[in-house]
């Protein structure tokens, strides 16, 4: 009985046989294992081969072209030596048909199956396809696709998040008109019942939380003021006085330290300080003032009081003024004779300040400006300072107007001052520094302070 091997390996000896015979100068090939298996599919049979044609392949030896085995490889018997090889061309010509029997491709394998499921995927991807590359260069994801569309989208995106932002803030203003639509209805609409007691409130034209914050305005010289200025200045001797008030005598020298950025003298800021208090001891009795009662030192005061003498050395600076009649004690400090500052003394608060224009403190002020006031207690009032525990000392630092120069110390101790006598907020800035020297020199001079319009030269 012939087995289907035995089958096989007839066919194989047969077509080896053709093989070596029809090569001239052949001789026996040695072992199976010395010549590796050689193909030669084009692409068309590698793909027929492949697909669902031949859904069952099984490799024939057959198919070996130019390999030659030796009989001994299928046969028993002796081993024969190995012998040259002769290799055979394959021709293009040469029909290249898997010898399958018609049992074995009725008998797929599920490996085989498996196989030809998995070799049907793979030929339809695109990566096998023969223009793949050209698609992938058009694709908008390329790299080489057109560079604008990403700003484009970019773009697009910006416009899309402005809109919506601008949308919103629409919506709130609106939100913010209507409640305010609706506090004016409501200030508007009557009580349900009649209240004698209560008062009808007229509809505000602006609502408060929409007006703008303002600022008060100093006061500006005219051309005609301005002119006055000049001409004093010019039509005089360095040390000719211009103004003799307050026992203090200010002459063209002293009044030319208000010019460009000249450092104030002791002259001129004694003089406007004069003008302070005298302006609280005459506003203070006219009707409709409600000026803080203003008391001042000299700028010469507190140099003594620091100079070793202690309160003995200042104690007759007050014998014609009770300071504690007063609301307010202004003190110009000559911080190490190079700096002015302002130190003010609140009866009413019971704080010691100190004004500093380049945001400095002076504890040490501070404490003996305090001593003196609890000395000063002890001699004219006979007893201590009332509080003295309570007292707090409070140096500003850059929380007041700030200097922008070296020169304005003297113009901001001036400032801080004019504010203070008033009980009015800040509201000056360096600035404004080239305008309040013209304007203190027009004041000087005519012994008025614009701010008030309060004319002291009767006083």
């Amino acid at each position: 009985m012939v087995t289907r091997v035995d089958a096989q390996h007839d066919s194989e000896r047969s077509f080896d046989s053709e093989v070596s015979e029809s090569s001239p100068g052949s001789s026996p090939v040695g072992p199976a294992s010395s010549l590796a298996p050689r193909w030669n599919l084009d692409k068309e049979t590698y793909r027929r081969l492949l697909g669902a044609e031949v859904p069952c392949f099984v490799m024939s030896r057959s198919l070996e072209i130019g390999r030659v085995d030796s009989p001994s490889e299928h046969r028993t018997g002796p081993a024969q030596a190995p012998s040259a090889t002769t290799v055979v061309a394959a021709s293009p010509s040469l029909p290249l048909v898997p010898a399958v029997s018609e049992r074995q491709l009725a008998h797929q394998t599920t490996a085989s199956a498996a196989a030809s499921e998995w070799c049907k995927t793979v030929s339809n991807t695109p990566y096998l396809s023969g223009t793949w590359l050209k698609e992938f260069s058009q694709s908008p994801i390329s790299p080489s696709a057109d560079s604008n569309r990403r700003d484009q989208v970019r773009a697009e995106l910006e416009a899309t998040v402005e809109f919506w932002e601008s949308k919103r803030k629409a919506a709130e203003l609106a939100k913010i008109d209507a409640l305010g639509n609706r506090l004016a209805c409501l200030l508007q609409t009557p009580p349900v019942l009649n209240d004698p007691y209560l008062k009808p409130q007229p509809i505000p034209q602006e609502l408060p939380y929409k007006r703008p914050p303002t600022k008060r305005l100093l006061p500006v010289l005219s051309d005609p003021q301005r002119e006055f200025v000049q001409k004093s200045l010019r039509s005089a001797g360095l040390d000719t006085v211009l103004v003799n008030s307050f026992r203090l005598a200010v002459t063209r020298r002293e009044l030319m330290t208000l010019t460009a950025t000249n450092w104030l003298s002791d002259m001129v800021i004694n003089f406007y300080m004069q003008l302070l208090f005298h302006r609280s001891q005459r506003v203070r009795k006219a009707e409709g003032f409600t000026l803080p009662r203003v008391a001042v030192m000299s700028t010469f005061f507190y140099a003594k009081l620091n100079s070793g003498t202690g309160y003995q050395g200042v104690r007759r600076w007050t014998r014609q003024i009770n300071l504690f009649e007063h609301d307010l004690v202004l003190i110009p400090i000559h911080d190490r004779g190079i700096h002015w500052c302002l130190a003010a003394a609140d009866l009413r608060d019971k704080t010691l300040t100190y004004y500093d224009s380049m945001g400095g403190g002076n504890d040490h002020c501070l404490d003996v400006l305090l001593k003196y006031l609890n000395a000063e207690s002890q001699d004219k009032l006979k007893k201590s300072l009332e509080g003295l525990d309570k007292w707090k000392k409070i140096n500003t630092r850059n929380s007041v107007p700030q200097q922008e120069n070296g020169c304005d110390c003297g113009v901001f101790l001036c400032t801080f001052a004019e504010f203070l006598s008033r009980g009015a907020e800040f509201t000056f800035s360096q600035a404004d520094m080239p305008q309040i020297r013209q304007r203190m020199m027009y004041e000087i001079l005519t012994q008025q302070l614009l701010t008030t319009k309060t004319n002291l030269a009767a006083a």
